[in-house]
């Protein structure tokens, strides 16, 4: 599930679940609340631990509770929950809320997870013209375990969506109709869409003889055949002066 401002996790008798823990998607700076019931009227300790090993918070029944000096001001200890308050990315994980009864030996362990997004943000597609085809990629400055699909403004016929992923090639051919595209980013806790952007943004060369080519061509073989034939007239004029100054003698 999503969570957003705050989430409590509740089983469907009101209990809190006790079977396999599910993933809770919560995103940055939301809130959680970490439920449990006492049995009766017992005096009991709750606790909650991270990852099994950090103690954020210990609560002895009607006595101040204690809190791990890195959670200060992040942990309440409300009626019959904990809530932790502005979670972050590293708080990604599991926690465990344990009851321990003064009277008795016996515990009620309780076991939740946490998933921590950071939502994305709106997407911007570039476009880069190679060989026959232009290729579109959409990226996204923020967010966490981003996903990209890519999909036509409507009308689109059957469906909008034409590919997964954060690029997509588009053929030449495909960009002579006037077609927007546009990428949406997403991940479990969020999702932006780009602005359309239509592909037909690279120069196509038309069918048929290219003269730019051809005179690109031409152009310096003619030069090159002029230096040829400037070149060999010098060289015989030169030689024709050289052979009237010998008869003159």
């Amino acid at each position: 599930p999503v969570c957003p401002a705050v989430y409590l996790c509740w089983g469907s008798q009101g209990q809190p679940t006790e079977s396999a823990p599910s993933v809770t998607n919560v995103t940055v700076g939301g809130s959680f609340q970490f439920p449990f019931i006492p049995d009766g009227n017992q005096s009991y300790r709750a606790e909650l631990k991270f990852n099994s090993t950090v103690l954020i918070a210990t609560w002895i029944f009607q006595s101040p509770p204690f809190i791990n000096v890195n959670y200060e001001g992040k942990v309440k200890i409300l009626e019959n929950l904990i809530q932790l308050d502005n979670v972050q990315l590293s708080d990604s994980g599991f926690y465990d809320v344990n009851i321990d009864y003064l009277s008795q030996s016996t515990s009620q362990p309780i076991r939740f997870i946490l998933q921590v997004y950071e939502p994305v943000s709106k997407p911007n597609i570039t476009a880069e013209c190679l060989g026959s085809s232009v290729t579109l990629t959409c990226t996204s400055s923020q967010g966490t375990n981003v996903e990209y699909s890519w999909e036509t403004a409507p009308p689109c016929g059957e469906s909008c969506l034409v590919h997964l992923g954060p690029v997509v090639q588009i053929p030449f051919s495909d960009t002579r109709d006037s077609i927007y595209y546009k990428c949406t980013a997403w991940n479990e806790v969020s999702n932006e869409t780009s602005n359309p952007l239509e592909p037909n943004l690279c120069p196509t060369q038309q069918p048929g003889f290219n003269w730019i080519i051809a005179l690109w061509m031409v152009i310096p073989a003619l030069y090159l055949t002029g230096a040829v034939i400037y070149i060999k007239r010098s060289r015989k004029g030169s030689n024709i002066g050289k052979n009237r100054c010998i008869y003159a003698h």
